[in-house]
């Protein structure tokens, strides 16, 4: 990243937009990607609202991913740990996600983050890019 490129502010270092949204299935391969690429752990969840409704004669059961949120942590010897949530985009027909949002102390500037969170939340970024521009 060049000096001209670089983030300034808390918002654009802790929101990773994705330019495309995603499914919560792509979003599992996509944080399988991160944690490849930058030997790190990630523990998510998933909020599923599951739907049973009546249609004719029988009865459709539907489910939708309705929110996804997590931490990352990078292995020891030096330990990071970041808390994440995920953009959902509201549609018709599926759950999508649209970035990646680490979640900071309130009230906090970005010069009151710690640098090694800092970091990781970059390193983060550049590998969504590159899972987003490989093909």
């Amino acid at each position: 990243m060049s000096k001209q490129d670089k983030k300034t502010s808390l918002e654009e270092i802790t929101r990773i937009i994705f330019p495309t949204d995603i499914t919560p299935r792509e979003v599992g391969v996509l944080l399988e990607h991160i944690a490849k690429s930058l030997n790190c752990t990630f523990k998510y969840q998933e909020q599923v609202n599951h739907s049973i409704q009546p249609e004719d004669s029988k009865v459709t059961h539907n489910h939708e991913t309705i929110r996804m949120d997590g931490m990352i942590h990078t292995i020891p010897p030096s330990l990071t740990i970041l808390s994440f949530g995920l953009t959902r985009v509201l549609t018709d027909k599926e759950s999508l996600y649209s970035a990646l949002k680490f979640f900071t102390t309130p009230g906090y500037d970005i010069e009151e983050i710690n640098p090694p969170e800092l970091l990781l939340m970059d390193k983060i970024g550049q590998a969504i890019d590159t899972y987003f521009t490989s093909p």
